[in-house]
């Protein structure tokens, strides 16, 4: 029996977490069975098995993922950019993510596993520590930029927060709204957190 590459199991479990980000989105978590996954997959259920033990370690690997896609996101910001041109910049990228996130029904999977992590410890200790890595990321940015002789009027700790309180809520409109305007809302961040960077 010809052995199963590396590159091919990597594919597969992606096939089956994709699968079952569409199955948790449409469904929620619990309304959601194996079974289901499996057909969305259209792979046997040996063979989803053979990947993961149940749906909790579908939820918690879905969970790592996200945690781990934070590490690389600020990667093209410079210290040489202005912290005006940090801030915007580091916007724009979280701006990116959630269009992108919502073009693929990512946002209700992101407010499921929020929603998980009241009940599950070990999800809630991967959401915790990808929000630290998050957090950990913009400050680095932040503390590396250039303030041109211009001391901002907000510190660190206080950019950072208004970013991902304005992130998390966009999260919840556009997966609960229809007509919200995702540019224009962090236009507006924008403009608040550079006019206090002068």
């Amino acid at each position: 029996m010809p052995k199963v590459g590396k590159d091919h199991k990597q594919s597969r479990k992606i096939q089956i977490l994709q699968a079952a980000a569409e199955c948790f989105s449409d469904q929620g978590f619990h309304q959601t069975s194996m079974r289901d996954i499996c057909n969305k997959a259209e792979l046997s259920a040996g063979a989803v098995y053979n990947y993961f033990e149940g749906k909790d370690d579908i939820i918690e690997s879905m969970a790592e993922v996200s945690r781990n896609s934070v590490k690389d996101l600020f990667q093209d910001i410079r210290e040489t950019d202005s912290r005006r041109q940090v801030i915007d910049k580091i916007l724009h990228k979280l701006l990116e993510v959630a269009v992108y996130q919502n073009k693929n029904n990512q946002l209700n999977m992101n407010i499921h596993l929020w929603s998980e992590a009241l009940r599950s410890e070990k999800i809630k200790s991967i959401l915790m520590e990808s929000s630290r890595n998050m957090n950990s990321s913009i400050h680095d940015r932040l503390k590396n930029s250039s303030t041109k002789g211009n001391p901002s009027k907000l510190s660190d700790k206080q950019v950072i927060s208004l970013i991902l309180m304005a992130y998390q809520g966009l999260i919840l409109q556009m997966a609960l709204a229809d007509s919200v305007n995702e540019k224009e809302s962090f236009e507006t961040l924008s403009t608040l957190l550079t006019n206090q960077t002068t």
